[in-house]
């Protein structure tokens, strides 16, 4: 069996062993935004599916963590989604939009992190022009 196939196989073993925790993440960043009155923005959170995976490999101790990649149409990046082998998780979306409800906040993007027990949220907010 040819390497990249091999690999192909292990990343999809992995997504689907970690497909219900990487929906909990999805659904976290959506409710951030929900909760912060930005309902109009829940669709620059792509489904968990729609990223490209694959495993990356700590030089240091060979542990392999989960990353996806989001893409937007004209192929550039615009999220990530990490879950390191100890359960630990880390997403970012780029969101782009002035902040609703304060005038002086930009919102760059959504962040999550945390681990399978609690996963916490925040914006990513810059000063408006």
């Amino acid at each position: 069996m040819p390497a990249s196939t091999e690999t192909d196989s292990q990343t999809n073993a992995v997504f689907e062993r970690e497909k219900k925790l990487l929906v909990e993440i999805w659904q976290a960043l959506r409710l951030r935004l929900t909760d912060t009155g930005m309902e109009d923005a829940l669709n620059v959170i792509p489904r968990p599916e729609l990223a490209q995976y694959r495993l990356q490999v700590d030089p240091f101790d060979g542990s392999e963590t989960l990353v996806g990649t989001w893409l937007d149409t004209h192929g550039s990046q615009t999220g990530e989604v990490q879950i390191r082998p100890n359960g630990s998780v880390y997403a970012e979306v780029d969101v782009v939009r002035d902040h609703p409800n304060d005038v002086r906040w930009f919102v760059e993007s959504v962040t999550a992190w945390g681990n399978r027990q609690e996963i916490k949220t925040e914006l990513r907010l810059l000063p408006a022009i």
